[in-house]
């Protein structure tokens, strides 16, 4: 899969040597905050990490990493060594987007391959190999739901003026089910789309206007969130909240910021402005820490949602959306 010219200016952004007065200068700000702390990676050559998810078991995160401008691998990062070990390596500026298996033993990402070299597909993963077990040999993205047979695939198109179907793929006997659909447009589809616990969806719409939650069980609609979201949307470990970022990629405004919402969207948390450019970020199996990623080059962070401001940002979200 070739990735648009949204998603390669992104990509040239990672692969960069990322600021050298700047970088120093975010990292002590964050770290100089109660509640947030951060994590050294060990990555050769430096880079900066995006599309993190952290692992069912804790201990490790799968980031996309570049080993050059024009190699997009997946990276496993060990939490409590800052090892970042390659997994799979792309050899091209692919958005590779990976995603845990709710079993913690796979991943699922796309990748190009033998019979789709240029645009790629959908491929799991052996967590600890690196072996393709499943070559899926279509789509533009996918995540997976709670049953480790079953993923939702998107489908892609380079055009961003086709709707594209949302499947529900079995790994085991490859049928596909329609959900819907969503916009064609790579970066406004892929990054708003997760999969939760309980059996909902967020997406785009087809429209690129909307972010959609949907019913995986019949596909209908369970609710949204307003206004749309950029990027980078993730489901609570419970299903319960949905966490985001707010803010424009690559903005020369270091004003982005973490959102909470209600799991059906119609309660949003006031940002949580941390004064740096945001580019992903997941949460911890527990449900109490945030891990994200900034510019900084080789360094991942972690906002505590127990102690300092992330447990203030928390309990500001439950004083206005739940209680």
């Amino acid at each position: 899969m070739r990735t648009p010219i949204l998603t390669c200016l992104r990509l040239l952004t990672l692969s960069s040597i990322i600021c050298a007065f700047g970088c120093y200068r975010q990292k002590d700000q964050l770290i100089e905050l109660e509640g947030v702390s951060s994590l050294e990676v060990r990555h050769a050559p430096s880079t900066g990490f995006s599309e993190l998810a952290w692992s069912p078991d804790g201990h490790s995160v799968a980031a996309l990493a570049f080993a050059g401008q024009n190699n997009g691998s997946v990276a496993l990062i060990d939490l409590q060594t800052g090892m970042a070990r390659t997994l799979y390596e792309s050899g091209g500026p692919y958005n590779l987007l990976p995603e845990w298996s709710p079993n913690g033993q796979s991943l699922i990402f796309a990748a190009p391959t033998e019979s789709i070299p240029h645009q790629g597909g959908v491929v799991v993963a052996d967590a600890d190999t690196g072996q393709i077990i499943h070559n899926l040999g279509f789509g533009g993205y996918a995540t997976w739901t709670a049953d480790p047979e079953n993923v939702i695939v998107l489908g892609f198109d380079s055009s961003c003026r086709e709707e594209i179907p949302i499947y529900e793929y079995n790994l085991t006997t490859g049928t596909r089910r329609i959900l819907g659909s969503t916009i064609s447009c790579f970066a406004e589809s892929a990054h708003r789309l997760d999969a939760s616990a309980d059996g909902k969806l967020i997406v785009s719409d087809n429209t690129g206007t909307r972010t959609q939650i949907l019913s995986i069980v019949d596909g209908t609609e369970q609710g949204e969130l307003s206004p749309p979201v950029r990027r980078e949307t993730v489901w609570s470990p419970s299903g319960t909240m949905l966490a985001f970022l707010d803010g424009g990629m690559n903005s020369e405004v270091e004003d982005d910021g973490i959102i909470l919402a209600r799991a059906d969207g119609t309660c949003l948390s006031e940002p949580l402005k941390l004064g740096v450019e945001l580019l992903s970020l997941d949460w911890s199996p527990d449900e109490k820490q945030l891990v994200f990623s900034t510019r900084d080059a080789n360094r991942l962070y972690f906002l505590d949602l127990t102690t300092g401001v992330g447990k203030d940002f928390k309990d500001s979200y439950r004083q206005r959306c739940v209680d």
